[in-house]
Parts: structure tokens; sequence; C-alpha cells
């Protein structure tokens, strides 16, 4: 079996945990899923401080990466563009 990498970021001021575990046959594709966290920082931050009004197609596939690789729960689009804002590649 291959190694497990394992990356997780948390933001302080909301109930959960983004955590991501994967192994290297699957290693590629989690890597575009963490590129396209990175390039959607300024979607999130024009998404937060217009308080949800201003909806990026970065931040929009950012949602989708983790919403479909992490157990985010219930997490509102705006806990999600906080942790997008603080998500550092490891």
């Amino acid at each position: 079996m291959g190694a497990v990498v394992s990356a997780t970021f948390v933001v302080t001021f909301s109930p959960f945990t983004l955590t991501q575990e994967i192994d290297e046959s699957t290693q590629g594709s989690h890597k575009g899923g963490d590129q396209k966290i990175l390039a959607a920082r300024n979607d999130a931050a024009a998404f937060v401080a217009s308080d949800g009004y201003i909806r990026g197609a970065s931040l929009e596939a950012a949602f989708e990466v983790l919403r479909t690789q992490n157990q985010v729960g219930t997490a509102s689009d705006i806990e999600l563009a906080q942790a997008v804002l603080i998500y550092e590649f490891r």
C-alpha cells in the first residue's frame, strides 16, 4: 500500500476541520484539487467581503473539491470560503 499523506487545516471561528487523506494512486487528482482551492483565494475574499453576494467560478470549483473530498457536513458557503482563505497546501 502507498504512503498516506494527510493535510489538515482549521477555521477557528467555524465548527469543523477539513482533512484530506490520499494514497499515491490518487495523489495526482488531489493535487489538482489543491490547486483549485489555492486559485480561489481572491474569489473567496470577495465572497466573504460581500457577505456571499460575489460568487466567482474559481470559488465554486473549490467548493466542489471541498465537498467531494472532505466531510464538511453542513458547513455554509461562507465557512468554506473562510477555509479557502487560510488553506495551505502541504
